[in-house]
């Protein structure tokens, strides 16, 4: 799956079976991060924050992520 037009693809993170479950990205100015949820067909936005572990903090919880 590929990032929104014009933002950069900071981090994927899997879940334990290898699936994409979310996207971290930016714009080229980095001054917010996105996250994205993985659907089948498309991405939905999740949240925003200015580093990438508020989001993680906010929105992932250990059993979304393979750690």
């Amino acid at each position: 799956m590929t990032a929104p037009k014009g933002e950069t693809v900071w981090e994927q993170v899997f879940d334990k079976t290898g699936a994409l479950r979310y996207l971290i990205t930016s714009k080229p100015a980095r001054d917010w991060y996105t996250l994205y949820e993985a659907a089948p067909d498309k991405l939905i936005r999740r949240g925003k924050a200015r580093t990438p572990p508020e989001l993680h903090d906010k929105y992932i919880t250990d059993g979304d992520a393979d750690e």
